[in-house]
Formats: structure tokens, sequence, C-alpha cells
């Protein structure tokens, strides 16, 4: 299975919406690339959660907020108007760590409790004891 895992900082606010009855919320993380000599610049890569992690982003991250994400890649292909076909990629999130510390993200975590990055209840063989 691919996973990536990367780390930046939202380029906007997140955008939401509903599908059947799944709430999402898609975002843009910049995240930094290096390359030979030095020379630094970013990579834009689109990120879409869905559930419970779409409500929290949606909820605690703002432009500029920085977060470590976990998800798989999710890659489409489409036809446009005049019948040629168009790919997009995209991250589906499983995991969002908010990293910024602000005050609302510290003390504020609503109905979520303390552990609202997961989508669902980890199953029995996952637990450590």
């Amino acid at each position: 299975m691919n996973e990536y895992i990367f780390s930046g900082n939202l380029t906007d606010a997140p955008t939401t919406g509903k599908v059947s009855s799944y709430n999402y919320a898609k975002f843009t993380v910049a995240v930094d690339r290096y390359r030979k000599g030095g020379t630094k610049s970013a990579i834009f890569i689109p990120v879409v959660a869905w559930g419970t992690v779409a409500d929290a982003s949606a909820r605690y991250l703002t432009k500029g907020s920085k977060v470590l994400i976990k998800g798989t890649p999710d890659v489409k292909t489409v036809k446009d108007d005049d019948g040629n076909n168009k790919t997009y990629f995209s991250v589906r999130a499983e995991f969002v760590e908010f990293i910024s510390s602000t005050e609302s993200v510290k003390n504020d975590r609503g109905d979520y409790g303390d552990d609202f990055n997961t989508n669902t209840p980890p199953e029995d063989e996952d637990m450590p004891f």
C-alpha cells in the first residue's frame, strides 16, 4: 500500500462540503523541498479529509497552519468538455496532526475530545495491551 507522510503549511483555509452524508474538507499544503546546493523551493500538495478528520480540520485549521499529514494517494481521471482526459492527484488524509501552537488548538478540543484525528476507532488487535 502506498502511504504518504509529510508536513507543511496550509496555503488557505480549508473548503468544506458534503457528498451523500459524508463531510469533507479540502486544502493545499505547501511542503518545503531542498535541492542540491542548498536551494529551497516548495511543492503544493492537495489534501482531502473525510468524516471527523474533515470536521476537525475545518474547525481548527486556517491559512498558514502547520500540519503533519498521513494519507494515501487518490488519482482520478475525468473527461473535460472537449473529450480530453484530465488527471487529478490528491492525498486522502487518514490522519492530520495540528502542529501550530495556537491557543484554540491547545485549549479547545470541542466535541472531539483528546483524539479527534481518527476516522474510526482502533481495532482490538491494534491495542498495545
